[in-house]
């Protein structure tokens, strides 16, 4: 990739370099980028398109310069790792949950220190929190995100691809100024200290399988038991054609085109392999030969799924082969629902005085483990998973007067 120099119509034209991670003109990229206080960060991973995700592009930008970093061939060289570990400076990020996790799955990186400006604007009560709209609102600037769904795997990236990262990234920095001015006026930037402390803790996620999930895809319970095993093969085979060839499942074969297939096997049993090898409406590109030995070697029937009584609101319940013996229904008793309205209606005032998003400040799954398993002290309270310290401090003292009356 070369390097170039465009304008974004925001103020003085800016240089923007674009470059591979094993560019020989890295170390002074780095050099150059390690004597900033403030970097913004992002990234643009494959994962929409991908089954294995990786980055695909970094993106940096200075006040006064922005690149766009490309770490397919060279991977992240050591003076960039460094940097971008380094509690030196503040990472400026938008969303940083996401890019922490990419950072840790691709890289095996711990990132610095973190300003996320999408919690900061959490903090102050935004309800539009995209970057977009923040930019917008902010800065009074547009950006773009028509390029956001792009294959960021290949290359080469169009010019298009290129500004839309460079966006990403180009605006953060005057971003999160603003918001950081109204935290302080408000006695809220510890908040966020607190918040971006915790985000660097998070941990990507493995990728489990769920071979019974298949059940979970809109129209599978309105199936017969045929139908039903033939959407659980094409669903395993689905999920190993993805796995070997990288991409993404839906890639492969879509939901919808599944339910099909076991319509039409409820319908007129097993399509055979020319009816199959021949339906137009399958993607173009599909091993049809391989989903058909899939489909062919299916196990016998499951049972199917069966109705249950209806509960409390009026919508029926399942039972099936994915939800497995002695798992719960998620009602709560009485005593513990009262509870969790209590609580509720605590974090609901709590969140209007501070004019929060309840769901933010609080969430329902938080009450909830507070509800089933009351805390005995603020610190016991303290310590559980979903709660943090700026939180005890305005509402847990009201939390646990009311879970205990």
């Amino acid at each position: 990739m070369q390097g170039m120099a465009n304008g974004d119509g925001a103020g003085p034209e800016r240089p923007f370099s674009v470059m591979d991670t094993g560019d020989t003109r890295m170390a002074s990229v780095v050099a150059s980028l390690a004597r900033e206080p403030r970097l913004a960060l992002d990234t643009e991973s494959n994962s929409f398109h991908s089954y294995h995700e990786k980055i695909c592009l970094i993106q940096v930008s200075t006040p006064t310069q922005d690149y766009v970093l490309d770490p397919l061939r060279a991977g992240l060289p050591d003076t960039l790792r460094s940097l971008l570990s380094s509690e030196d400076r503040l990472l400026v990020l938008h969303g940083a949950d996401f890019d922490v996790r990419s950072f840790k799955r691709t890289f095996h990186l711990k990132l610095g220190l973190l300003f996320d400006t999408h919690v900061a604007a959490s903090l102050l009560g935004r309800s539009d929190l995209g970057l977009k709209a923040l930019v917008h609102a902010e800065l009074g600037q547009e950006i773009s995100k028509d390029e956001q769904r792009s294959d960021w795997s290949r290359r080469p990236l169009s010019e298009r691809q290129l500004e839309y990262a460079r966006q990403d990234t180009r605006f953060l920095l005057a971003l999160a100024e603003r918001l950081e001015e109204q935290l302080v006026s408000l006695g809220r930037l510890d908040w966020l200290k607190e918040e971006c402390e915790r985000l660097r803790e998070v941990q990507p996620s493995e990728r489990v399988f769920d071979p019974e999930a298949y059940m979970r895809i809109k129209g599978a319970r309105t199936l017969g038991a045929r139908g039903r095993r033939v959407l659980r093969a094409a669903y395993l085979w689905r999920e190993q054609v993805a796995d070997a060839s990288d991409v993404a499942p839906f890639r492969v074969l879509r939901n919808d085109q599944m339910i099909r297939l076991g319509v039409a096997a409820d319908r007129d049993a097993l399509m055979s392999s020319l009816e199959l090898t021949a339906s137009k409406w399958l993607p173009r590109e599909l091993d049809r030969r391989g989903l058909v030995d899939a489909l062919e070697a299916t196990a016998p029937p499951m049972p199917p799924a069966q109705r249950t009584p209806q509960d409390a609101t009026g919508r029926e319940t399942w039972e099936a082969g994915s939800r497995g013996p002695g798992k719960p229904s998620g009602r709560l008793d009485e005593a513990t629902r009262l509870r969790f309205e209590r609580l509720a209606a605590v974090r609901n005032a709590a969140a209007a005085r501070l004019g929060l998003d309840p769901g933010f400040f609080l969430s329902n799954s938080f009450l909830r483990r507070v509800a089933l398993a009351p805390p005995a002290s603020l610190e016991d309270l303290a310590r559980m998973e979903g709660i943090t310290r700026w939180r005890c401090d305005v509402v847990g003292e009201e939390l646990l007067a009311s879970v205990h009356l």
